[in-house]
């Protein structure tokens, strides 16, 4: 009787290492295919900031100006603080 107690206990030991073993194969496989993922949205993140960058450039912005007819400006105009204010291309 002992043994048999032995048997199943030692059974059932096995059975929920199997379980364990299985369940860390799972994770690893989840963790793998999301850290996979990670490194595709990274790039994705690392190539579109690579194209703003290329978009914001000054020749980029003053084609996009022209192409677009807008009129900008090099500077702000000056703001008017009272009647000895100085234009803004003025330095003290």
């Amino acid at each position: 009787m002992r043994l048999a107690l032995v048997i199943l206990g030692l059974a059932a030991v096995a059975l929920a290492l199997v379980d364990i073993r299985r369940e860390d194969l799972a994770v690893r496989h989840e963790m793998q295919a999301l850290e996979t993922r990670h490194a595709e949205v990274r790039r994705e993140l690392w190539s579109r900031q690579v194209d703003i960058g290329h978009l914001t450039t000054p020749q980029a912005v003053r084609y996009r100006a022209d192409v677009l007819a807008l009129e900008l400006t090099d500077r702000l105009p000056s703001v008017s603080r009272g009647p000895d204010a100085r234009p803004a291309t003025e330095r003290p």
